[in-house]
């Protein structure tokens, strides 16, 4: 058996082996993204020539200090990395504890191929174990709460060890959602905080990744495609 560290750095080695010369490349968050652009960064020091873009000031600050080639003005990504807080058995996830939702759904959704990396403590039959998260504008922010609650959802929005707002890279508040029952129809739930003024996004991401790499205790990976 092996820890969590550990188990992060296989499953990072083993994306590793979807990066082309090249390539336009989308870097997600967490920490084991972290660990993959830490090993992509050797890549580019060894030689490897690729294009990237990150979804949150903490990954590109991480690339930058690996000397990864970095355009923000990409408007297409080969593939794209990133990780996840749960997924289910049809490839749908549910991300945004680190806070990073809203431009991974943007880089999810310019890109030709997405590549999930989770540990096996991520995996559910059914998604319900972690929070729904939904990125807030500040303005207005409760009155779109009350709309949330309108639905039959409830939750808080989320604070730091101080007690004051959480923002995110966007200047906005997250609010996470206590999940009551399992998640049945993603489409139906995406499409009906998307219609409320004020959700920007949601961290439910489903019918768009290509593969997940899950890394196991005993240090082998599992792919889901």
């Amino acid at each position: 058996m092996i820890d969590a560290d550990q188990i992060k750095k296989i499953v990072a080695k083993r994306a590793l082996d979807f990066v082309i010369p090249h390539m336009k490349v989308g870097l997600g968050s967490g920490s084991t993204t972290a660990e993959f652009i830490k090993l992509l960064g050797h890549k580019v020091k060894e030689g490897l020539k690729i294009e990237a873009i990150a979804a949150s000031i903490e990954s590109e600050n991480l690339a930058k200090s690996f000397n990864i080639p970095l355009n923000p003005q990409l408007t297409s990504c080969d593939i794209y990395f990133d990780g996840a807080d749960e997924i289910d058995e049809q490839k749908n996830c549910l991300k945004g504890l680190g806070r990073a939702l809203f431009r991974e759904k943007i880089l999810a959704s310019m890109s030709k191929q997405i590549v999930i990396l989770v540990d096996e403590s991520k995996k559910s039959r059914i998604l319900q174990r972690c929070p729904l998260v939904c990125e807030i504008l500040p303005f207005g922010h409760e009155a779109t709460f009350l709309h949330i609650k309108k639905l039959g959802l409830n939750g808080h929005f989320r604070t730091d060890s101080h007690k004051k707002m959480v923002i995110t890279d966007n200047g906005n508040y997250l609010l996470d959602i206590h999940l009551d029952s399992p998640i049945n129809e993603p489409a139906k739930l995406q499409s009906s905080l998307k219609h409320i003024p004020g959700v920007l996004e949601t961290g439910l991401f489903f019918n768009c990744v290509n593969k997940i790499l899950i890394g196991l205790k005993e240090g082998e990976v599992i792919i889901y495609e």
